[in-house]
């Protein structure tokens, strides 16, 4: 079920039949904003960004470090953020 996590952002999260996970984070809003999220795992994450001018397009949007996560997300835009190895969101 999706959680409210900050004013015009809806985070939710799923986890794989491989037990990895896999963030989606809506940004309604008209400007960027910066959050972080507690991951409990090493920190490693890959993201992707889908709005008007990108489709699930590889950005360098998420920052993690020990069981913390940092993301940048853009004004109306879906980030995907796959935690742990070289995930593939797509």
């Amino acid at each position: 079920m999706p959680r409210r996590a900050h004013g015009g952002l809806t985070v939710t999260v799923f986890r794989n039949a491989d037990g990895g996970q896999v963030v989606e984070i809506l940004n309604t809003g008209t400007t960027a904003v910066t959050t972080d999220l507690l991951t409990g795992g090493d920190g490693r994450a890959t993201a992707y960004l889908t709005d008007a001018t990108h489709s699930v397009t590889p950005v360098a949007a998420a920052h993690g470090r020990g069981g913390r996560l940092r993301a940048d997300l853009a004004p109306r835009s879906l980030t995907t953020i796959v935690l742990g190895g070289g995930g593939h969101a797509g």
